[in-house]
């Protein structure tokens, strides 16, 4: 089973905290669409490009960039910057 950890203001940024005060967490590994995009979501806390991504992951610029907006979506978040907040903190280590 994964760990996820959330700070109480970090769920509430992402607007995961109920009215009643209770915090959904989501865990990527859980989720198994996400499975698939850990080495992924890996790398987008450290603020890479989409080039620099693609590289370290033998993809092209253009699939990485189509994966982070699907990415986006999937997970309900605002932008990247959000992404790779939720990817360190939603990601088990390793």
């Amino acid at each position: 089973m994964a760990q996820c950890l959330f700070s109480f203001g970090l769920a509430r940024a992402n607007g995961l905290v109920s009215p009643g005060g209770m915090i959904e967490i989501r865990c990527v590994s859980d989720q198994p669409s996400l499975r698939n995009s850990r080495p992924l979501l890996r790398l987008l806390p450290q603020r890479l490009s989409n080039r620099e991504i693609a590289g370290r992951l033998h993809l092209s610029p253009r699939t990485v960039e189509k994966h982070v907006a699907s990415l986006i979506t999937k997970t309900g978040q605002p932008d990247r910057i959000a992404l790779g907040e939720f990817a360190a903190t939603a990601l088990p280590p390793g």
